[in-house]
């Protein structure tokens, strides 16, 4: 992670906006005492370490030179250095903390380390007979929470929908998780179609087996591919937090090779054929890349607990109860994306309890590593080892790091401010609609964002001053779909004198939407300090 004074502008999609500067507004600029701060950054590798015995017991006594950690196969020092115990590290420990493990003031020899919790519920994967179990299993987690814990809860019904804000209260969590639809249309109409294709299989001949089972292949590639992409997407709301990040999954899991097992079955084989088409391998890397670039530690949990061996299994049981292969392949992209961020996959256990109570205790004691990015190759990204010097010892530590730019960081910072309430208060933007008009089909809707002059930085120029300001712009609609993020950039300049006022700097923009209720987003950064403001305004298109 990055701490830097001074931020450079994000460039985000092109979308659906065009915008101009009003005429008669002067370019604007605070006088020489703007409060500008010279460039400093901090750029920190942070790794998250368990260790435990042989046994499974945490190992909490080992001391910073117990650990090396290797960057790319070559040994790199531990700048930084913190053992968290019971969610808390030591005043001991006070000097050596990396700059982005945030610990909240408690007791006065001890400091608890902030913690956010985001909880992905694949409603969309979970079939009616173990909703109830996996609804129980999120009330649960939620009441082990600390009264300092944060979370937010998420889940995919063909798309990502936020069911609470980041929170710490539990009421507000778990009333979020009791109006789960106790039979979700998703779980079960998969569990159907899965059905049908066996039952079709099973009664047709050789050539309409396989036409069968590649078209199941191909419905089922595109809604799995979809269903990781917006996982990769909703690690975003994460990646504004500072502290312990911890990312939930909630599934019956999803087939890294979509289809395979059908054309197996259809093929009268136990695995598929090598000329098999269908992998998700790139979408998991992607979702694996980004969860570690933003320090995020993956725990999953497959919801179908234990199954009936595959010689056990009906004929109506599920696919992965009938085939090792299926099971496997299912398992597989749970068991990475938490190996590789180093958290922990729950696989084949119907003893939830458990389950929760190893995840909060691995997240409750860690230890915590820096290294100085300055002492790294600049690589896109890099392999990570983490080893101690004990002998008989289970590591767990995330595999790879990926460095990432500001602009991307504004990204997140933007999207979470699209799918929640989140905002940010260092800007004060004023949102007002304008007039709207009919242009084809669409309308073009005028909107204005005013912001004071004296928010911005200001920079001498030439006897005047001269400030930047990165204007974001999105909509959600009420069915959760959300427009690209436009980005413009506006400069003002002003007499010096002017810009310690309120005067209102305007920007205006023309979006074109189509009929509907939306909620309209916008996001104004101050690039020379990258502090932001959010405002929002609801939009009625007729």
């Amino acid at each position: 992670m990055t701490t830097s004074a001074r931020r450079p502008p994000a460039r985000l999609p092109a979308a659906i906006l065009t915008a101009a500067g009003l005429a008669g507004i002067p370019a604007a600029l605070p006088a020489q005492d703007s409060g500008f701060r010279e460039n400093v950054s901090v750029r920190v590798m942070d790794i998250d370490v368990v260790v435990t015995d042989p046994a499974g017991r945490p190992v909490p006594d080992l001391p910073r030179d117990a650990f090396q950690i290797r960057v790319d196969r070559r040994p790199v020092d531990v700048d930084y250095f913190a053992a968290v115990r019971d969610g808390a590290v030591q005043r001991s420990d006070f000097q050596n903390l990396s700059p982005d493990l945030v610990v909240k003031p408690g007791e006065r020899e001890r400091a608890s380390v902030a913690r956010h919790f985001l909880l992905w519920i694949d409603d969309a994967s979970l079939a009616p007979p173990r909703r109830r179990k996996a609804i129980g299993a999120l009330r649960e987690f939620i009441g082990r929470l600390a009264p300092s814990d944060e979370a937010t809860i998420v889940a995919e019904r063909s798309r990502p929908e936020t069911l609470v804000d980041w929170t710490s209260r539990r009421e507000a969590l778990l009333a979020a998780v009791d109006a789960l639809p106790a039979s979700g249309p998703g779980g079960l109409r998969r569990v159907e179609r899965e059905r049908q294709a066996i039952r079709e299989i099973e009664l047709a001949g050789r050539v309409e087996r396989q036409n069968r089972a590649r078209l199941y292949e191909a419905e089922v590639y595109a809604e799995t591919k979809k269903t990781i992409e917006d996982m990769t997407d909703s690690l975003a709301l994460l990646g504004d937090k500072a502290g312990k990040k911890v990312f939930l999954v909630l599934s019956e899991g999803f087939e890294l090779q979509p289809g395979a097992a059908i054309l197996a079955l259809a093929e009268r084989h136990a695995v598929p054929s090598l000329s098999f088409r269908r992998d998700v391998t790139p979408e998991l890397r992607r979702f694996i890349d980004r969860a570690n670039a933003l320090e995020a530690t993956v725990f999953t949990i497959d919801a179908r607990g234990l199954l009936a061996p595959p010689a056990d299994a009906g004929n109506d049981a599920p696919l992965a109860a009938r085939s090792l292969f299926a099971r496997q392949d299912t398992e597989s992209g749970l068991l990475r994306m938490a190996e590789e961020t180093g958290g922990e996959a729950i696989l084949r256990t119907n003893d939830v309890g458990a389950a929760l109570a190893a995840i909060f205790r691995d997240v409750s004691t860690y230890y915590s590593l820096g290294v100085d990015l300055k002492n790294v190759a600049p690589n896109a990204s890099h392999r990570v080892e983490v080893v101690v010097s004990r002998p008989g010892l289970r590591v767990r530590a995330r595999r790879t790091y990926t460095s990432e730019d500001e602009e991307k960081r504004v990204e997140d910072r933007v999207h979470a401010t699209l799918l929640t309430s989140s905002s940010y208060a260092d800007l004060a933007p004023v949102v007002r609609m304008g007039p709207s008009s009919r242009e084809g089909g669409q309308t073009l809707v005028t909107v204005d964002v005013e912001v004071p002059a004296s928010d911005l930085t200001f920079l001498p120029d030439a006897g005047h001053a001269t400030a930047r300001a990165v204007y974001y712009f999105a909509a959600i609609d009420e069915k959760g779909e959300t427009t690209p993020v436009t980005r413009t950039t506006q400069s003002y300049t002003l007499a010096p004198s002017e810009t310690r006022g309120a005067r209102p700097l305007v920007e205006r923009v023309s979006l074109r939407l189509r009929r509907g209720t939306y909620r309209l987003v916008v996001n104004v950064l101050d690039p020379e300090s990258g502090r932001m403001g959010t405002a929002r305004a609801p939009l009625r298109v007729d």
